[in-house]
């Protein structure tokens, strides 16, 4: 029993070490690449990008990221970065338990999303206002 209970162990770290290490590259090569890059929408997707690669492991450094995105976004009235943006900042609240903050966020992006006609971006929006209620 013991043996099966340390093989199960060491399972569960395997997979958090190759969850977590591609993450990491991941957002090493983003910031590379964020070091170099234009203000332009491909600026806000890596932003958006290192939210995303961030927001489970590094919230405030994720949420740093989603408001450089948003900031960027605006100013290029880049629409999609902007409900991009805001569908991080709600996975973020959603992940500390903020589901208020976390829906509005949600509904911002689904409005915006509706807008573009950008099914995809719907459906996941109507999909993470549907796991908070």
């Amino acid at each position: 029993m013991i043996k099966i209970a340390k093989q199960g162990l060491f399972f569960l770290v395997c997979i958090f070490f190759f969850n977590a290490y591609p993450q990491r590259n991941d957002a090493d090569s983003l910031l590379n690449l964020l070091q170099t890059s234009k203000e332009d929408t491909g600026k806000v997707i890596i932003l958006n990008k290192l939210c995303e690669a961030y927001r489970s492991v590094n919230p405030e450094k994720a949420l740093k990221y989603a408001k450089m995105g948003l900031s960027l976004s605006e100013l290029l009235e880049y629409k999609r970065g902007i409900a991009l943006s805001y569908e991080n900042f709600g996975i973020i609240s959603q992940n500390k338990g903020e589901y208020d903050a976390a829906l509005e966020h949600f509904l911002k992006s689904l409005k915006i999303s509706e807008g573009l006609g950008d099914e995809p971006a719907i459906i996941a929006m109507l999909r993470n206002i549907g796991i908070i209620y």
